[in-house]
């Protein structure tokens, strides 16, 4: 009877008897033999056993890695023999013919296992099993990679008794020539044709007697060590004087399979490498990423705490309006201009400063050895000055601008982030100012973010607390002296503060979407008054209520199906509802827009333009917005009455809409003075405070049951 002796990865010994017919041999529990080891495949060979002819036979099954007779890789169907060895993976099998009676008795099961695991250990150093599973398990700690072809050449020299080895890189070649602790030429040899070379007698050899004379080698083996199409080295062995056995063919076949667990060493470094380098390098442009300028930070931080006269900075770099230049021209060239971008700050800084980035469009230097807060002023300056010549890309000028804040390590810090965050809000308040500026970071910023945070937490919370309420501001026709609609106002009623103003948390909410939700939620409730108010008052003439939108809800691509859900649902005439755009959201006229605007209008809704002169439109293009109202702003109101030069501005604006078709909103009425002077320009409408405050809903329907009337023209 065939007895396998399966001997695994983990020193364990298993005994296997095949039955007749095939044994499967793989990973997966569905193999009779499962081997639990990754290098095994799930079906990796098979054993087929016939009782009549008493014939085992072994074949592989397209297996990844291969199966092994007496560590030659099989192609077809091998016959097995008495103390044959089958490796798989890293795991041995051997072959053995047991009489029937001795299984019987359980002792001499024993004696037998013992026996032959003994036996594979010593026939495994021969057929390479044994010592590759071994070898690769003590590396697979060692995480230098001089440090691990010391150990595999230790090995080597244990395994075949050499006086010396060394594992010699390719890019160490050169640093060879000339030594006379090697037989070059033979090694030249090994290394231009790529084949193994051994000599057991390298004195009788007459052949390679020149040039070696200055080696004391009597024996040597040189073989290449191969990894895909290159050569990543050589493997040199000696043994000096005479010894008890030279080197043979089973030695030289020995360190060939050594040479490829080399190999996968040398690649497991070289993959380890490119992780650190993937891990701490940006793709786009190869420069450090975050994390590498964190620790290059740390390391900073630490030598400025050391030396008292080490001080570095850090510059936090964004390009101004990048995604123009994505939305316009591409992503392709977008990125092409960050790659140039971090190709002249690389130009433009020494080797010793740290240029990352860290973002989309967002840079990072950190400058080490400062001087004082002037040596980053110049610093600074140069950085902008970076910019100031147009990046050709494909032919094409492309200018870019930076906002730059930056922050020293005068400031004392102990954290990376918490220096990287602080250039961060120097940054933005350099884009705030209008971008292209540079930025430094004092302590009164920190305290104006914490204080913005703690504001939209609040804000946050009074929106889920509905806390949140409407007032409402008529708007006065004054021609006719009568009301014409209102302007819905959201107000904080907050326990703590009292009723608050948009002025008071609206203002800092521009860039979160909690403005858009707000905003969603002012109009729902307005649609829901005044719906409640035309049913409930059926005599008075419908008011149309008009309410302000963010520039971020007014491109909100679902805001018209939105408007449509919440006026069907409260059964509210879409012509009576108006939109405020305030002029400082800087909209520019585009198709986008403009697409926009006219869907809105087919509706019915009206369009006004809010803050207007404040902002940034031109007359020149002011007549291609489809709006149907203009307002100007307070500030230019409230000064009509002194004569001076905001009355000329305001009869302006009011002459330039009747021409263009709109009508004129004049915002902060105080003074019968003011309400003359606009009457006598002929300004169409008019609110404020010389009319009536903002009031809640049932204020307003006692105001319009009060049916109030203005003065009317002469």
């Amino acid at each position: 009877m065939w007895s396998l002796t399966i001997r695994t990865s983990h020193q364990k010994v298993v005994e296997y008897h095949p039955k007749a017919g095939i044994t499967k041999i793989g990973r997966t529990p569905d193999c009779e033999i499962t081997l639990r080891d990754e290098a095994v495949s799930r079906h990796h060979a098979e054993i087929q056993y016939d009782p009549r002819k008493k014939l085992l036979t072994i074949r592989d099954l397209d297996s990844t890695n291969g199966t092994f007779v007496n560590g030659r890789k099989i192609i077809t169907r091998v016959q097995l023999e008495q103390n044959d060895q089958i490796r798989i993976g890293q795991s041995l099998i051997g072959i053995n013919l047991a009489d029937t009676h001795m299984l019987d008795q359980q002792e001499n099961i024993v004696t037998l296992s013992k026996e032959l695991s003994k036996a594979l250990l010593i026939e495994s150093i021969e057929n390479f099993g044994v010592l590759l599973n071994d070898l690769s398990l003590q590396l697979i700690n060692v995480s230098d990679k001089l440090e691990a072809l010391k150990e595999i050449s230790e090995y080597i020299e244990a395994m075949i008794a050499a006086t010396k080895c060394q594992i010699i890189l390719a890019e160490d070649f050169d640093h060879m020539k000339g030594k006379n602790e090697f037989p070059f030429p033979i090694l030249l040899r090994v290394i231009e044709e790529r084949t193994p070379m051994l000599i057991s007698n390298i004195i009788a050899d007459k052949i390679l007697m020149e040039g070696v004379s200055g080696s004391k080698a009597s024996a040597i083996i040189v073989l290449p060590i191969i990894i895909g199409p290159d050569l990543a080295g050589i493997i040199y062995a000696e043994q000096e004087g005479i010894v008890e056995k030279a080197f043979d063919r089973n030695d030289l076949q020995l360190v060939m399979a050594v040479s490829h667990q080399i190999a996968l060493t040398l690649l497991r470094f070289e993959h380890q490498k490119e992780l650190i380098h993937h891990a701490n390098h940006d793709p786009l442009t190869n420069l450090p990423n975050r994390t590498r300028l964190l620790d290059r930070l740390e390391q900073a931080i630490a030598r400025s705490k050391r030396e008292e006269d080490f001080n570095f900075a850090l510059f936090f770099l964004d390009i101004d309006d990048f995604k123009v230049v994505n939305d316009s021209l591409g992503h392709i060239i977008g990125d092409k201009i960050l790659q140039n971008i971090g190709k002249r700050l690389t130009e433009r800084f020494r080797e010793v400063d740290t240029i990352a980035r860290i973002g989309g469009d967002e840079f990072v230097i950190l400058y080490e050895g400062l001087d004082d807060l002037d040596h980053t002023l110049n610093i600074a300056e140069r950085l902008i000055d970076c910019f100031k010549q147009p990046y050709v890309i494909e032919g094409r000028d492309i200018f870019i601008a930076v906002s730059v804040g930056g922050t020293t390590s005068l400031m004392e810090y102990n954290n990376p982030e918490e220096i990287l965050r602080d250039s961060d809000i120097a940054m933005y308040r350099a884009k705030d100012a209008g971008g292209s500026k540079f930025q430094l970071f004092d302590s009164e910023m920190h305290k104006e973010l914490v204080d913005l945070l703690e504001l939209q937490t609040s804000v946050q919370m009074a929106v889920h607390k509905e806390e949140l309420i409407l007032h409402y501001q008529p708007v006065i026709s004054l021609l006719s002296g009568q009301i014409v609609g209102f302007e819905a106002l959201v107000r904080w009623n907050s326990p703590e503060k009292g009723i608050l103003g948009p002025d008071r948390f609206l203002l800092h909410l521009d860039t979160t979407g909690l403005l858009n939700e707000i905003d969603l939620w002012v109009l729902s409730k307005a649609i829901e008054d005044f719906s409640e108010l035309h049913k409930n008052y059926p005599e008075i003439p419908p008011h149309y209520v008009s309410v302000n939108i963010s520039e971020r809800t007014f491109f909100n691509y679902q805001l018209s199906s939105y408007i449509d859900h919440i006026t069907g649902e409260a059964g509210f005439d879409q012509n009576n509802l108006v939109f405020e755009i305030t002029e400082r959201a800087n909209i520019k006229v585009d198709e986008t827009i403009l697409q926009i605007m006219n869907q809105l209008r087919s509706k019915g809704i009206k369009l006004s333009l809010d803050d207007f002169g404040t902002g940034y439109s031109t007359l020149g293009y002011l007549h291609r917005f489809p709006v149907d109202f203009l307002k100007i702003d307070k500030s230019f109101v409230q000064t009509v009455g002194m004569g001076g030069e905001n009355a000329r501005i305001v009869e302006t604006i009011v002459s330039l809409a009747d021409h263009i078709r709109m009508n004129v909103v004049a915002e902060g009425v105080e003074t019968e003075e003011q309400f003359e002077f606009l009457r006598g320009i002929h300004c169409a409408f008019a609110q404020g405070y010389y009319f009536s405050h903002p009031i809640d809903i049932h204020s307003v329907q006692e105001l319009l049951n009060s049916k109030p009337s203005w003065k009317k023209w002469d």
